[in-house]
């Protein structure tokens, strides 16, 4: 038995939806444990009108609710939900649950990808969204995001502040040595114009789509080339890979060379975090964001993912590279000094 569904808090106790993915009009009787210790029962016959009108369910009966008072949950308490003659979990049971939701403001190439998993794992991935972005939150997103407990984002502080309360939200990021950051970056965006992404480069904007063909026209173990990268304006005018790290933490339309000035904004856009750690101490990092929630988490749990093999000619160890690259990368050095100097 394969069990589709999710669960929520509501107003009223846990509701969801659940069903046999072989058999989808199957009757379920579902059982929330709390803690490993079973608290209540609910049968999946609530009519779910939106489940049938998609296609996901033949008749829409597929909805279930626990009265269970969601106020006598504490951070921590592990959430299990169960077809009682089977056994079998809820697609993406047991969850943690969490008082205060995470903000995570994920930069680009700094290991956010394997963060988002492992809290996405505690909280179950019906109470998270990642990948937010100004498109999807004008699509309707936004109204999700006060039922969420994790969500996650490319999107500058500043701007998901204005556009979102996230004032109750416990707030983290996450740094990455610049030069290598910048490396993964460049290589992740020349990828995206190989035969086989073809599928994902389609979804990407025109933006992104120029300038992943733009690295592909180059040779990226040629200095040469990589100063005509450095130098391309269309490039620095959309800001692709310039000081990415410091320019997540200032408001939107800040385009051109930074200066301290910017640096300095973005240290105290810094104090905005409840929690901002490096990608060399991940563990670290993710421990950290737990004790802010109260809820365990064990290091094995923590895995890397979507991490960039080929680099399409970038050498690390080449010391002319790094010269070269450094304008696209000297505030964020400054930046990331500084919170690795308050990590010691």
């Amino acid at each position: 038995m394969i069990l589709k569904g999710e669960i929520a808090p509501v107003a009223k106790g846990l509701k969801g939806w659940v069903l046999n993915a072989q058999a989808p009009g199957q009757r379920l009787k579902m059982v929330l444990s709390i803690n490993g210790i079973p608290v209540e029962t609910s049968r999946n016959w609530r009519y779910r009108s939106t489940l049938r009108e998609n296609g996901t369910h033949p008749t829409g009966r597929c909805g279930f609710q626990f009265g269970y008072d969601v106020c006598k949950l504490k951070s921590g308490d592990v959430l299990d939900i169960c077809e009682k003659s089977s056994g079998t979990r809820l697609e993406g049971a047991p969850f943690t649950y969490a008082s205060r939701p995470l903000y995570f403001m994920h930069i680009p190439k700094t290991a956010g990808s394997a963060v988002n998993a492992v809290m996405m794992r505690k909280m179950g991935p019906q109470n998270s969204v990642v990948h937010i972005n100004r498109n999807n939150l004008k699509k309707g997103l936004s109204r999700e995001i006060p039922y969420k407990k994790f969500v996650s984002g490319h999107m500058r502080i500043h701007e998901v502040m204005t556009t979102l309360d996230i004032s109750s939200f416990c707030k983290a990021t996450l740094l990455r040595d610049p030069f290598k950051r910048l490396i993964s970056n460049i290589a992740w965006s020349r990828r995206l114009a190989e035969p086989e992404m073809q599928t994902r480069f389609e979804f990407l904007s025109r933006k992104q789509q120029t300038q992943a063909l733009y690295l592909k026209s180059l040779d990226l173990a040629n200095m040469k080339d990589i100063q005509k990268l450095v130098d391309n304006k269309d490039l620095k005018t959309h800001n692709a890979f310039d000081n990415i790290q410091t320019r997540m933490l200032l408001p939107n339309g800040i385009t051109g060379n930074l200066t301290t000035q910017h640096l300095g904004f973005a240290q105290q856009t810094l104090k905005l975090f409840d929690v901002v750690g490096i990608n060399e101490q991940l563990e670290s990092f993710v421990q950290a964001v737990c004790e802010q929630l109260s809820i365990p988490v064990a290091p094995t749990e923590l895995k890397r993912v979507n991490v960039q093999k080929n680099n399409f000619g970038l050498d690390p160890q080449n010391p002319e590279l790094k010269q070269i690259l450094r304008p696209l990368y000297q505030v964020d050095e400054e930046l990331y000094q500084l919170v690795k100097n308050r990590l010691r």
